[in-house]
């Protein structure tokens, strides 16, 4: 889903299972020397699994944030509402 909204690419990486503590821990890293840039500190993972866009969905993707785009200024007030 995300490789069609963005037309890019997305890939699952080695640890993943560990989220923002282990990106936590990659910048703790790079705080304290282990690593010397963010991408040394990103070299530590490793790609696992490779998703690339579908066509058919990334079509969908754009005719749906058309809409989006052409709705929002009607409902723009709506969503502020929600917001109190």
């Amino acid at each position: 889903m995300q490789a069609d909204a963005f037309e890019l690419p997305v890939y699952t990486v080695s640890a993943a299972e560990e989220g923002g503590a282990y990106g936590a821990a990659l910048i703790a890293g790079m705080g304290l020397g282990v690593f010397a840039s963010p991408e040394e500190a990103l070299g530590a993972l490793k790609k696992e699994k490779e998703f690339r866009p579908i066509e058919r969905n990334v079509k969908l993707c754009r005719n749906t944030y058309r809409l989006y785009r052409e709705i929002y200024p009607a409902l723009k007030d709506v969503y502020k509402l929600g917001a109190n």
